[in-house]
């Protein structure tokens, strides 16, 4: 059961549930059932998902029952984006489903579709994916004062699901110790740590001309993206560009928010969807992700490090990918830090194929898709014991 249909991957959750489904397909007969915001047929995702699924079931979720679900999440206690994928009518028809279809098991990504097999008997695995309360804590500092209270008791609902979840289910993963700490400090429950991969087949190193000079990709709906991205053009840049004035900037990314696409300019690139990023990947000389809020692994440091593009982050975003300092990424936290790092990898070409190669090398080594899924084929299996 998911939250969205994980095609295409213009959000984390989907590459992640996308492989994992290919990959899980090779033991197990998969019917998929996935929330839908939208009355389309969606051909383009049956049609990548079709040969890994015995049967695919799209629910639509109309935005006046997404109203009405946060209404009853708010008096019922539950987190308000719990509310937005949980609907009764949506309930009942995964239920006729379940019982047309009599599964052996059930795997639930994310939290906020939990509730529609919280109470069933069948074993039940439920991928938590990110720490979601930690994510929305990250934000409560950055939000408008107006929206605080909302976040904060949005938090505060999280972080009580989240620990409840860990009694309702069999067993549970999660993307990185981070976010596994953060739900479970003591462990007791053993939260499984199953981390996120690369389609090494898709994204490999390409030859080409160097003609962007930094490169930053996501969803750039997503506040902590559109945080990252002001943060990158408002205090680094303005430091980069007095020392390389002709440094140009690509933000590229899905749904780019109206104060993404006010940063663009005659050096600031704000594409929008991009149907093949490994283009820009190519093209760019470093890549940055410089991230000060949100949660989980990112996804877009891993493709870029698997292209061999030599990437700087932040303490935080390394908290989770695991990378070591000056060997196979570049940590930075304040403007000055980046700047000065940036300024360093375009001055020494030697350092850029030092740090990419060994980037490359690490990724290769610690996410790698066959692997991570193996944890899950074998979290699965224990649901029977």
């Amino acid at each position: 059961m998911l939250s969205r249909i994980p095609f295409p991957f213009e959000k984390g959750d989907k590459l992640r549930a996308y492989h994992q489904i290919k990959l899980l397909a090779e033991y197990y007969e998969i019917y998929l059932c996935a929330i839908s915001d939208s009355n389309s047929i969606h051909n383009d995702a049956k049609q990548a998902l079709s040969p890994y699924c015995k049967e695919i079931n799209f629910i639509h979720v109309s935005w006046w029952q997404k109203v009405l679900g946060v209404c009853q999440a708010f008096f019922s206690g539950n987190p308000l984006q719990v509310g937005l994928f949980y609907n009764f009518l949506a309930k009942k028809k995964v239920d006729k489903w379940v019982r047309i279809v009599n599964p052996d098991f059930v795997f639930v990504q994310l939290l906020r579709v939990a509730p529609y097999f919280q109470s069933t008997d069948i074993p039940k695995v439920l991928d938590f994916q990110d720490a979601l309360s930690m994510g929305v804590f990250r934000q409560i500092k950055s939000i408008n004062f107006f929206l605080k209270p909302i976040y904060y008791l949005e938090y505060q609902l999280l972080n009580c699901y989240e620990k409840r979840l860990l009694e309702d289910f069999s067993h549970t993963s999660i993307i990185s110790s981070v976010d596994q700490k953060w739900i479970d400090p003591e462990n007791r429950h053993e939260i499984q740590l199953v981390l996120n991969g690369v389609d090494f087949g898709y994204y490999q190193p390409i030859d080409c001309e160097k003609d962007i000079t930094l490169l930053f990709t996501g969803n750039m709906g997503y506040l902590p993206n559109v945080d990252a991205a002001e943060f990158l053009i408002n205090q680094i840049m303005p430091l980069v560009w007095k020392q390389f004035p002709m440094a140009k900037v690509a933000i590229a990314g899905a749904n780019p928010h109206s104060r993404v696409k006010s940063l663009a300019s005659e050096k600031v690139l704000v594409t929008g969807f991009v149907q093949d990023l490994r283009d820009f990947y190519s093209r760019s000389q470093i890549f940055i992700a410089p991230m000060r809020l949100g949660s989980g692994l990112q996804n877009k440091l891993l493709e870029a490090m698997a292209m061999k593009i030599p990437s700087i982050t932040t303490t935080l975003a390394n908290n989770a990918l695991n990378g070591t300092q000056n060997v196979n990424i570049m940590i930075c936290d304040s403007p000055k830090e980046f700047a000065d790092t940036i300024s360093k990898l375009l001055s020494d070409e030697s350092l850029r194929e030092a740090i990419s190669t060994a980037a490359l090398a690490f990724v290769q080594t610690n996410y790698n898709w066959k692997e991570q899924v193996s944890k899950l084929h074998q979290l699965i299996e224990k649901s029977y014991e």
